[in-house]
């Protein structure tokens, strides 16, 4: 399959910035269709990387929350752009907590257990310091 040289700069700009956000978390670089760009061991939390040119949209965090992510108990997403207004509420309503984070676009955190949702929480003000918290809705 061939695919344009737009195409391949575009999938291969995303795949750096997945490495090098890997890198500041202190996770594992995994990536990989159906899979999480990064996780870290010490706790089931995994990070979901989006490189794009526009904000993340609530459709977009749906489908990734329904993913099975087999170990990860808590989801982080980090959108380079940022995410729509629709998908902070999403993550929200979900039990997560959102992230605004400077200069990096923007984080929300979803997971099933408030303890590994905070550990989360706690990796993103370490890597990122200046963090801020967008309101929750609990």
């Amino acid at each position: 399959m061939t695919v344009c040289p737009e195409c391949r700069a575009r999938l291969e700009r995303a795949l750096r910035e997945e490495i090098r956000l890997c890198r500041i978390y202190g996770a594992l670089h995994v990536g990989g269709s159906g899979r999480p760009d990064c996780v870290f061991y010490r706790a089931p939390v995994c990070v979901e990387v989006k490189a794009w040119r526009s904000k993340v949209d609530s459709g977009t965090v749906a489908r990734t929350m329904e993913k099975d992510w087999d170990g990860c108990d808590a989801l982080v997403f980090h959108s380079l752009s940022g995410l729509t207004g629709p998908a902070i509420d999403l993550i929200q309503r979900s039990g997560g907590v959102a992230l605004l984070v400077p200069k990096e676009g923007d984080v929300g955190v979803v997971g099933s257990s408030r303890d590994l949702v905070g550990a989360a929480v706690h990796a993103v003000a370490a890597a990122f310091p200046g963090t801020r918290r967008y309101p929750t809705l609990r």
